[in-house]
């Protein structure tokens, strides 16, 4: 197995060193939210919020790959009807969103929601900024599920 020595050169400065100790520190998240049921083999979880947020590695990545779960990759831009509509068509059933998507999703509309079966949902998970108290209710009664906050904790905190 390759080690790190063997792929990234010695820090030379704290930012090096930052970089290092992501790589060869053992991962955090991964293990827990696998083992707590977060992340099933079963799941299609799709991180619909900004792939280049650090998050994405430690809570949505590895934790994907480790449960043997599937992952949906889109690179398009933010359209409320095709994110709906991946939602149904690949049958997500763990969304992870910022703050701003569920925005933008609660300005569109309940009727937005409405057109789709979004019964695979199990639950979301926002990254990022915490949504306001408002804005989850709405996002639990609009679109059906528990929506949990992410906000850097290796444990998800309910909201």
């Amino acid at each position: 197995m390759a080690q790190a020595s063997d792929i990234v050169s010695e820090p030379t400065d704290e930012v090096s060193a930052t970089v290092l100790h992501h790589l060869t520190d053992p991962p955090r998240y991964d293990g827990r939210l696998t083992a707590t049921g977060w992340h099933r083999p079963t799941d299609v979880v799709w991180y619909a919020a900004d792939s280049d947020w650090i998050t994405a590695d430690p809570s949505v990545d590895l934790p994907t790959l480790m449960s043997g779960a599937t992952a949906v990759v889109d690179e398009g831009e933010f359209d409320v009807d095709r994110w709906y509509s991946i939602v149904e068509r690949e049958r997500v059933t763990v969304w992870y969103l910022g703050a701003d998507d569920l925005r933008w999703l609660r300005w569109a509309g309940a009727e937005a929601a409405e057109q789709h079966d979004l019964m695979s949902l199990r639950h979301i998970i926002t990254v990022g900024e915490p949504p306001s108290s408002r804005l989850l209710t709405w996002a639990r009664e609009t679109l059906g599920v528990p929506v949990y906050q992410n906000s850097h904790d290796p444990a998800l905190v309910p909201v």
